[in-house]
């Protein structure tokens, strides 16, 4: 996608129905589970760890049973590279067992 003016990889992770809260505290909860996960990858270290540049939160609408239904979505924003992962991990790739590399293909390949 594009975000301000620049070639970036973004990842949409569906989150469900966004309920009313009637407590501040009730609302605060919620907002904290919902961004651990950008919070956590903020502080990651490591040279194979890409830092995001932002979350946003993105409504579509979904026509389903004669109704129109919300999809609520944290879309995380990270920089785009135009690299393999050879040379992204290149300096612990020599480590990795032929496991490890399926998995990570594995996990690259899927699509939710």
């Amino acid at each position: 996608g594009i975000w301000h003016g620049e070639d970036v990889a973004m990842k949409c992770i569906l989150i469900g129905e966004i309920k009313h809260q009637r407590k501040i505290r009730d609302a605060v909860a919620n907002f904290e589970k919902n961004i651990s996960e950008y919070r956590s990858q903020l502080v990651a270290k490591g040279s194979g760890v890409i830092i995001p540049y932002a979350m946003v939160r993105q409504q579509n609408q979904e026509f389903k049973n004669g109704k129109w239904v919300p999809l609520n979505f944290n879309v995380f924003i990270y920089p785009k590279y135009d690299c393999n992962l050879y040379e992204l991990h290149q300096n612990h790739f020599h480590n990795f067992t032929d496991d490890i590399l399926e998995y990570i293909l594995d996990k690259c390949l899927i699509r939710k």
